[in-house]
């Protein structure tokens, strides 16, 4: 196998090979590399076959995959053997040559695998140092009613207050209040702005790789919810509401599920993760189910990556 750093634009049909392969993620479409300003991507090849690619979030010689703006990176896996056996083994070759690659070129890193990858020998073997994510998922192809009786009797006494409400697709990013979408991430990190979230949303949409719901009372807009996806997952994203009408997000998620089945897009909702309590508690709230991923450190000062793992913190009272 031969690894090669190549530019972004020479990798063509990018978003194809993405919905073509076992576990790409949206976080891997060409307009969102873009908007993120990657420069190159991690080609491997098997006798000049393409058999993976991995976006390079490179940041000041760094390889820096911030997981709270990057959900899952890592490589995209481009081929499905009929054995069971010989995908296991021949991912870990990839991931080995990966690995060693990176072990090369950086002296730290930071990234993060889609839930698919969960045989990470490749990584521990090249002293990566693992740290343990959950997200949160509801399956797309059971049926409304299956999906509704799995909500918390809390959130189906919301939705039941909602019966007046209305949704308006914000097709233009216009309605939506990215402003108070974003408090949530300007307590953690400045690494955020309106402008950005503005571009990746309306590029999503522009792509139908995303949608922002609106939940109206007469003229007053309550709340919204935007979510971004690819043909296996869709991702909540950014979302905020009217503290005065604590009703509306679990109105917009069940319509949400609506609009994904009857249009057939996915099938997941992806919560998206959190290593917070609260966060945890409410996505359980709605019958998700539980699902592993991992993130991955790799550095000179590997005292210091350890004393860093699982430093969640807490939630400001704030923004519960």
């Amino acid at each position: 196998m031969e690894v090669k750093r190549i530019k972004l634009k020479s990798l063509k049909n990018i978003n194809e090979l993405v919905d073509n392969s076992y576990n790409g993620t949206s976080f891997s479409y060409d307009f969102f590399l873009k908007l993120k300003n990657v420069e190159y991507v991690l080609c491997v090849y098997d006798e000049d076959k393409l058999v993976s690619f991995m976006p390079l979030f490179e940041d000041n010689g760094d390889l820096n995959q911030s997981t709270m703006y990057i959900p899952y990176g890592g490589p995209v896996i481009l081929y499905n053997f009929p054995s069971y056996r010989k995908n296991i083994i021949y991912t870990r070759n990839i991931l080995n040559v990966i690995c060693l690659y990176l072990k090369n070129n950086y002296k730290n890193v930071c990234l993060s695998l889609d839930p698919l990858l969960t045989d990470i020998i490749s990584f521990v073997k090249n002293g990566f140092i693992p740290e343990v994510r959950y997200t949160y998922k509801i399956d797309l192809n059971d049926n409304l009613d299956m999906i509704y009786s799995n909500f918390g009797r809390d959130r189906k006494k919301q939705i039941k207050l909602c019966k007046n409400y209305k949704v308006i697709f914000d097709d233009k990013c216009s309605l939506f209040d990215l402003e108070k979408a974003l408090i949530w991430e300007y307590n953690y990190s400045n690494d955020i702005s309106v402008d950005f979230t503005k571009k990746y949303l309306s590029e999503a949409i522009k792509n139908n790789n995303g949608k922002i719901f609106l939940a109206s009372d007469g003229e007053k807009i309550l709340g919204g919810v935007a979510i971004v996806w690819d043909n296996k997952n869709a991702y909540i994203m950014y979302s905020y509401y009217d503290k005065t009408t604590t009703t509306v997000i679990p109105f917009l998620y069940y319509e949400i599920i609506k609009y994904l089945k009857d249009h057939n897009i996915c099938e997941n909702l992806d919560f998206e993760g959190s290593v917070f309590k609260e966060i945890e508690e409410w996505n359980l709230s709605f019958g998700s189910k539980q699902v592993l991923y991992f993130n991955f450190y790799y550095g000179e000062n590997r005292e210091e990556l350890f004393n860093d793992l699982y430093d969640y913190g807490e939630k400001n009272d704030k923004y519960v």
